[in-house]
């Protein structure tokens, strides 16, 4: 067994100890495995029980730590521990333990790394108990150990809304809370059924913090509504206009696939409608996203215009099924052609799209009375049906037109201060939501409810940060 004394004062810091606290450090190879053994400085602590301040040295007691030290091999950290005894009073201890919280057998750099691996939902236990060569069960230990959510506390906006990450025995969905104002997640809830939902915020809150609510924004459930209505007496509740759009959406490809169904599978038109079907969800000053590499590092790809999908401008490309050059508008032209109820989906996607972009919440109201008048004389049943969602969500969709906040912003390339109303809406929560979806797919799920929602918060929430010393469990009752 190869062993070697180790007096570097850069090796000593790699275990958070300078030259005057250590004694000696020996590195060996045990079985493939990074073994050091450390002796500390003689103390003599004093006697806890009287006070004393000149024990005697009844022996040593070699505690074997977990230290995350090297990613090739495990790292064993052979910490040589000193017992005293107090010849004044007879009193047995340890000197004091600078490497784990108490008598754990991690160190605390390994508890530390091990925590800030779990921040990112890729990770999962296991992932990370093979990276520091520890079992998913101690992974998992040390999570619930060093993590401590703070109880929620309502904001003045409230976002919530549903994800498909966890299965109960009454629902499969989570519901996520979330202040829209500083994006940190309020709370995770295990359903959102109607009952639970209002039981959670008439128990958990009083009606001083309930009533402090302003503004709340959801999907078109209804549920939420009515209990926003009996929770939150002062809040205005909002539709979330991304939710509006993906409803409308449907509904225009309901269109679309009917008229598929009457038209040739091998003609022009099915092609059309098969190839470019995302060119009936796009709103007319739509702008093309950058293909990969052109991400604006290069000053002259910055100075370029702007390009949009149907821009008539726009470069022509060669198709060869169709035999002709054609740009994305002229290609929406042709489809606009194929049946009449196609041209009048373009047309409403397009004024709704107009809706939300030029139009404030002193207007809105006029504007989107006019556009569902418009859809209920369609004729067209799929915008009928959505002519009634609209009217059905009239004073949530007005709603979503108040201004929250104004934001002033710089172009990177002009130099000019442009001014951003700011609306609220569920963008920021869809974007948490993903992260719970990767979460839970990259585990294959979780089964303990109070470990998910807390790893999820964790993950969800930056300024969330360990504790140090471990929380105690509770214990678990005996059946």
């Amino acid at each position: 067994m190869f062993e070697s004394e180790l007096n570097n004062s850069s090796v000593l810091e790699l275990f958070g100890l300078e030259n005057d606290d250590v004694q000696s450090i020996t590195y060996s190879n045990e079985n493939g495995n990074a073994l050091f053994d450390v002796f500390l400085v003689d103390q003599k602590p004093k006697c806890p029980r009287c006070g004393f301040d000149n024990p005697k040295i009844k022996g040593y007691v070699a505690k074997r730590l977990t230290h995350s030290l090297l990613i090739d091999r495990q790292t064993i950290l052979r910490y040589h521990a000193r017992r005293y005894v107090c010849p004044k009073c007879l009193r047995t201890y340890y000197e004091h333990n600078p490497f784990a919280f108490g008598n754990r057998k991690l160190t605390e750099k390994t508890v530390i790394d091990v925590m800030h691996k779990l921040k990112s939902p890729n990770e999962t236990f296991t992932s990370v108990a093979k990276q520091f060569f520890l079992s998913p069960t101690t992974i998992a230990s040390i999570f619930d150990s060093h993590i401590q959510i703070p109880p929620p506390k309502l904001p003045r906006r409230l976002n919530i809304d549903e994800v498909y990450a966890y299965k109960s025995d009454y629902s499969k969905y989570v519901c996520v809370l979330l202040d829209f104002d500083t994006q940190k997640p309020v709370d995770l809830l295990s359903s959102r059924l109607e009952h639970k939902l209002f039981s959670y915020f008439m128990n958990s809150f009083t009606p001083e913090d309930r009533s402090k609510v302003e503004m709340c924004c959801s999907d078109m459930y209804d549920p939420y509504r009515r209990i926003f209505s009996k929770v939150f007496p002062n809040a205005i509740y909002v539709v979330d206009r991304f939710h509006l759009i993906q409803e409308l959406n449907r509904q225009l490809d309901r269109i679309r696939i009917r008229v598929m169904n009457l038209l040739d599978r091998k003609s022009d038109n099915y092609y059309l409608l098969k190839k470019f079907n995302f060119l009936l969800f796009l709103a007319e000053n739509e702008e093309i996203p950058k293909k990969a590499g052109l991400n604006g590092k290069d000053p002259e790809l910055r100075i370029q215009p702007t390009r949009q999908y149907f821009d008539v401008n726009l470069e022509r490309k060669f198709n060869k099924r169709l035999n002709c050059f054609a740009n994305y508008y002229e290609i929406r032209e042709r489809m606009k052609k194929i049946d009449p109820d196609l041209a009048m989906a373009f047309q409403i996607r397009e004024q709704l799209s107009d809706l939300f972009s030029n139009h404030t919440f002193e207007t809105a109201e006029n504007a989107l009375n006019d556009i569902i008048q418009k859809f209920q004389e369609s004729n067209i049943n799929e915008l009928m049906h959505f002519a009634r969602t609209m009217a059905k969500w009239r004073v949530e969709i007005i709603n979503s037109f108040r201004v929250c906040n104004t934001e002033y912003r710089v172009d990177r390339t002009t130099g000019q201060v442009g001014v951003e109303q700011i609306h609220m809406s569920n963008a920021i929560i869809e974007n948490r939501n993903s992260l719970i979806k990767t979460l839970k797919k990259n585990a294959n799920g979780y089964s303990n409810w109070t470990r998910f929602r807390n790893r999820a918060i964790y993950i969800l929430d930056k300024d969330l940060i360990p504790t140090l010393m471990p929380v105690e469990q509770p214990k678990k009752k005996k059946s």
